[in-house]
């Protein structure tokens, strides 16, 4: 069955998540990272970091905050790299567990094909902030989540909205240096005295492989990305 066929009869939902795989070929024994585009009950279209054939078979272990959904599935197709990021390719998820499969439908949203859902994976890290311009102050923080598109982030001031920035994310592995904005940011009045303030930073210009160093993070078991008090609180949507 092709995935334009998939597609037309499995509704697909732009859900993005960090998952582990690994291919059955010889020599593949490690699990590598990857990200979902989209995602239904039958198929998805996943960007991995090597170009797999068709009728490649492969073990994917999807990375919720609730659990981690082991399907087995099959490579229908493999286009062109994402942009930043590894290369697509279209699966069909042939076999998965009823209690896996219960937990997949409950990750799609009810209101649509179209529709995106707000998935967001608690990361505690220390970072730095780097505002835009020559001599501008730079600020320590930490996230509170993460997602495909961008981080919920606690500085010790409030910026302003459209505050242009570049965070490094001070990771075990390698600091990641990230571009973008601030795209809302709670109001100070609000926190508690010493509190720091929360902000949505959304990514602008990515290097093409640092969506997946991010998916490795988040591979990481669920005890390790816990989140602090403060970032267990509602935020809104990047």
């Amino acid at each position: 069955m092709t995935g334009w066929a998939l597609q037309r009869r499995y509704p697909r939902y732009l859900v993005h998540l960090p998952f582990l795989y690994r291919a059955n070929l010889p020599g593949s024994k490690a699990f590598e990272m990857g990200w979902t585009f989209d995602l239904s009950e039958q198929g998805a279209c996943v960007e991995l970091a090597q170009r797999f054939p068709p009728a490649t078979s492969m073990r994917l272990n999807l990375q919720t905050d609730r659990r981690t959904i082991e399907v087995d599935a099959e490579v229908a197709w493999a286009g062109t790299p994402a942009l930043p990021g590894g290369i697509l390719h279209g699966v069909i998820l042939n076999h998965i567990a009823p209690e896996h499969r219960q937990a997949l439908r409950d990750l799609l949203p009810a209101t649509g094909p179209v529709a995106t859902t707000g998935l967001r994976l608690h990361l505690d890290l220390p970072i730095t902030c780097h505002l835009n311009g020559q001599g501008a102050p730079c600020f320590e923080g930490r996230t509170g989540d993460v997602s495909r598109e961008g981080l919920l982030i606690f500085l010790p001031v409030a910026l302003a909205q459209d505050t242009e920035l570049e965070i490094t994310l001070h990771t075990s592995a390698e600091p990641l240096r990230m571009p973008g904005k601030i795209v809302w940011v709670r109001s100070a009045e609000t926190a508690a005295p010493g509190e720091p303030i929360a902000h949505g930073f959304r990514f602008t210009s990515l290097r093409w492989c640092t969506p997946l160093i991010l998916a490795t993070l988040l591979g990481k078991p669920l005890q390790d990305r816990q989140p602090s008090s403060r970032s267990a609180k509602k935020t809104p949507a990047r």
